[in-house]
């Protein structure tokens, strides 16, 4: 007995003290089993993003090409040019269909509910709203991404003929008369009122709405926007400081006793809710842009990168109109 004893306690020594080195070379084993599964599922999303990036790519090169020739025999207006449009077919997969599908679907919901979060804001929701703009194609383009209307060529026609359109709630004038703005503007119900605006020709917008009146008659409670329907040309011509800029200061040059957001019409919505978030929550010091500018970056990682990064900071440095201090 004394023997087992002794057996026994020298058996539980060891146990003990091989304990410890069993436990850190356990941990060391699951360390590199998590380890393992970790570079294993990168591996999965890298070859995920590849492939997107393949069908991308093949989507760029298949979609259908467009070629614009100007008809020499159409009379031109300072309102609308006519162009033919001719277009050659080529075909493409049905993935990377669904897959431009999809981002431009995601796009024009990020669109739609940015607007419904405004109005909201507003107590605008279910309002009539009159769209005024110059440029049929952008008002084409608004219309899809913040009404979620998508116009078919013969509506297109109903408005450059008639100059109005009227769907549902949202009314679409083209280079509306002044009789036009007069009888709209003078409904006593409040509404809410979109003017596109071609910032690139700021000059020439300032006097097209100045002389459309549209803004002397609003109502108290009316909701007015002035929208950017060509900040594509904005960044391309490396003026987007400028472009946003007079935008903000478009009201006070053009003397209207109103309130008014600046919203942007471009493909991209992130330049969209920048420019809204801006306008909420004006930056005065550098440290703020920071955060905000962060705050976008997590939540629209999929929306941006360092060019694009670039451009929000010039767009919420034009909205607060001043030089940022460290």
């Amino acid at each position: 007995m004394r023997a087992k004893s002794i057996y026994v306690k020298e058996i539980n020594y060891w146990a003990k003290k091989t304990r410890i080195p069993i436990d850190q070379l356990i941990d060391q084993i699951e360390n590199r089993r998590c380890a393992f599964e970790e570079r294993r599922q990168a591996i999965v999303e890298e070859e995920k993003l590849r492939h997107a990036l393949k069908e991308l790519e093949a989507l760029i090169s298949n979609v259908k090409e467009i070629k614009i020739s100007k008809n020499k025999n159409t009379a031109k207006s300072t309102a609308t040019t006519n162009v033919n449009i001719n277009y050659e077919e080529k075909e493409f997969t049905k993935n990377t269909y669904n897959i431009a599908r999809l981002a431009d679907t995601v796009s024009n919901l990020i669109f739609m509910n940015t607007t419904n979060l405004i109005l909201n804001e507003h107590n605008a929701l279910g309002r009539n709203a009159y769209i005024c703009g110059w440029d049929i194609t952008c008002m084409a383009f608004f219309a899809k991404r913040f009404c979620k209307i998508i116009f078919t060529q013969d509506q297109l026609n109903t408005i450059e003929k008639q100059r109005f359109i009227k769907m549902d709630k949202y009314n679409f004038y083209f280079d509306p008369t002044d009789d036009v703005v007069n009888n709209f503007m003078s409904v006593k119900t409040t509404k809410n009122i979109y003017i596109l605006t071609n910032t690139t020709q700021y000059g020439s917008a300032q006097t097209q709405i100045h002389k459309s009146g549209i803004c002397y008659k609003l109502l108290k409670d009316d909701f007015l926007a002035f929208v950017i329907q060509d900040f594509t040309e904005i960044i391309n011509g490396n003026a987007i400081s400028e472009g946003v800029h007079n935008m903000m200061l478009l009201t006070k040059n053009l003397n209207i006793q109103h309130s008014a957001l600046v919203l942007i019409n471009h493909e991209n919505p992130i330049y969209n809710l920048t420019i809204i978030e801006a306008q909420k929550k004006p930056c005065k010091i550098m440290k703020q842009e920071t955060v905000m500018i962060r705050s976008i970056q997590k939540c629209f990682s999929y929306l941006r990168n360092e060019i694009i990064d670039k451009q929000l900071a010039d767009i919420i440095r034009a909205v607060n109109q001043k030089d940022f201090k460290d």
